[in-house]
């Protein structure tokens, strides 16, 4: 729904294209392999996002409470290793692993605290959860983007291009 209006906006591109790894189809899918399922979608959205100038920005193995049986722990981490495994050695797509920045990062925080208190789901993060995709997208768009500091940019307008309610206020991210 949002590449519409990627394409439409003339004025400042984006450049950076955060995509989700499929994380509510996984959640509510109880399928065998249904990452196969997910991986034909997602490659098709990454596709038109390249293809409209952008560079996707994979999030995958994003720890939350609603993978809560074994058939979506597999699926989730079959899905992550698929979309790690085509990404990598691309200059055209970036994969930003929100376990593996938790785990690196986290100083031994459990995910669920990670989360608790942004919606009380335990799976949205707070501020602390959003530090840790902070690392993580830093960590994947370190070979694509040259970062500045926050000082050395006047002009904010057009940087979000679409937003939800979980992702303005206090829900942290």
């Amino acid at each position: 729904n949002f590449l519409a209006g990627i394409v439409a906006n003339t004025g400042v591109r984006p450049f950076v294209v955060l995509l989700l790894g499929g994380i509510n189809d996984l959640s509510n899918n109880y399928i065998t392999g249904y990452d196969a399922t997910i991986w034909t979608d997602l490659k098709t959205i990454i596709e038109k996002v390249q293809a409209a100038g952008g560079l996707p920005l994979v999030k995958v193995n994003e720890p939350t409470r609603s993978i809560d049986t074994l058939t979506k722990r597999r699926n989730r981490a079959a899905l992550a290793d698929t979309i790690q495994t085509w990404a990598a050695g691309r200059t055209d797509v970036a994969v930003m692993d929100i376990e593996a920045a938790w785990r690196q990062y986290g100083l031994g925080v459990t995910w669920e605290r990670a989360t608790r208190g942004a919606v009380g789901d335990e799976v949205h993060p707070n501020l602390l959860g959003a530090i840790l995709h902070g690392y993580a997208g830093r960590d994947a768009l370190r070979d694509f983007v040259r970062f500045a500091p926050p000082w050395a940019r006047s002009d904010f307008a057009g940087t979000v291009v679409g937003s939800v309610a979980t992702m303005t206020g206090t829900a942290g991210t």
